[in-house]
């Protein structure tokens, strides 16, 4: 019989928002930021910040909540000046962001 490979190696970070408590030991360097953003109004608007942000990173999670005018992004390598811009070129005004 040959060697299995080990399973990647699984931690609980109990009440985690973003993953529900599980994060691989591979996606440590993943950083949340919450951003406030004013202009959005239907769905549209929202695909439109998501293809902003993922053509930054198209490895970046992207939630919007359109009614409380709120985006969480899940990604590596996006700075808070760079969401800010990539939102802002898409048309709509950042007005609070807590990386």
């Amino acid at each position: 019989m040959g060697l299995r490979e080990p399973a990647p190696v699984e931690r609980r970070r109990p009440g985690c928002q973003v993953c529900g408590g599980l994060f691989l030991d591979h996606y440590e360097d993943l950083q949340v930021m919450d951003l406030e953003v004013k202009g959005m109004h239907c769905q549209s608007c929202v695909k439109a910040i998501k293809r902003a942000i993922q053509a930054l990173d198209d490895q970046a999670s992207v939630d919007v909540d359109l009614a409380q005018s709120q985006v969480k992004v899940l990604a590596s390598s996006l700075s808070a000046g760079d969401l800010q811009a990539a939102i802002e070129d898409a048309g709509f005004e950042v007005t609070s962001l807590r990386p």
